[in-house]
């Protein structure tokens, strides 16, 4: 991971591990129902970063935040 500086204030790095995107190319490497069922599209990942990004995580600090589908 890295820790980004800048200025006097450090601002920590967070990491977002989806299980699988839901994406074209995920689908065409895997078989259609374990896909759709373990599949995270690509919103669900935006708003887990809105999450990390915003000021309820103010005390989370260099995590590896798993996505799964809903």
């Amino acid at each position: 991971m890295l820790d980004v500086n800048l200025g006097t204030a450090p601002w920590p790095s967070q990491a977002v591990a989806p299980q699988l995107l839901d994406t074209a190319g995920d689908r065409a490497r895997c078989p259609p129902p374990e896909a759709s069922a373990r599949a995270v599209r690509p919103e669900g990942i935006a708003h887990v970063i809105a999450f990390l990004v915003g000021d309820l995580a103010v005390r989370t600090s260099g995590a590896i935040v798993p996505a799964y589908a809903a």
